[in-house]
């Protein structure tokens, strides 16, 4: 899902790195320690920044480029049902470009399309087109609480408007130059008609004034 969920994201215009599918040989596999016991072949990569390691906190979160990405990262994760980033602060990195300009990066989406604590499954995205993150129990954890105080209502109308426009030709393309055996066609499909079915109730959740935004 790191493919598909990456580049989901990057339709949304997040500022998450463009995830690039490689060839790798045995001998890249050999030379590279952080590579050992895997197999060569098709490979998942995206840019490395200079400032990766998991870095998130309130306090650097203040005066980051691109505060109105919060809410489009929240939408994100309530739309694919992304439960992992609520409680891993990993899952969210503050980078510096060189100009020393911090920028909020949502990375790692593994999780999408996910029941809480398991893997994904086909079986499960039936049942889960219907069901929503508890977001009030996630506003507790390090990640949604740290940005919560950069959320908006205009901010959140503005990333609700791109997920309603993406269509199925749209989302069906992300899946382009995926690798054989990586995900069959049945799930592909199951994905996007997921997606498709949550997207009109999207908005909804995040308006709902009983929700976990009442200072609206």
């Amino acid at each position: 899902m790191e493919l598909f969920g990456g580049r989901l994201a990057r339709a949304l215009n997040l500022k998450t790195p463009e995830p690039l599918i490689l060839e790798i040989d045995q001998a890249f596999v050999s030379a590279t320690a952080s590579m050992k016991g895997m197999l060569p072949g098709p490979c998942l990569a995206t840019a490395s920044y200079r400032d990766q390691a998991p870095n998130f906190n309130t306090e650097r979160v203040k005066g980051v480029e691109n505060p109105d990405d919060c809410a489009g990262i929240l939408a994100f994760d309530i739309w694919t049902h992304n439960w992992d980033r609520a409680r891993n602060a990993g899952n969210l990195l503050i980078i510096a470009d060189n100009k020393d300009k911090r920028h909020i990066v949502p990375v790692d989406f593994g999780n999408c399309f996910a029941p809480d604590n398991r893997p994904f499954s086909l079986d499960d995205l039936p049942r889960l087109a219907g069901e929503w993150m508890d977001i009030q129990k996630g506003m507790t954890g390090p990640v949604y609480a740290g940005i919560q105080h950069l959320l908006s209502k205009a901010t959140f109308d503005k990333f609700i408007d791109r997920v309603e426009a993406l269509d199925k030709i749209t989302l069906e393309g992300l899946w382009e130059g995926a690798p054989d055996g990586w995900l069959s066609d049945e799930a592909k499909n199951a994905v996007i008609t997921f997606l498709l079915a949550r997207q009109p109730s999207v908005g909804a959740v995040i308006r709902n004034p009983k929700g976990a935004f009442p200072w609206w």
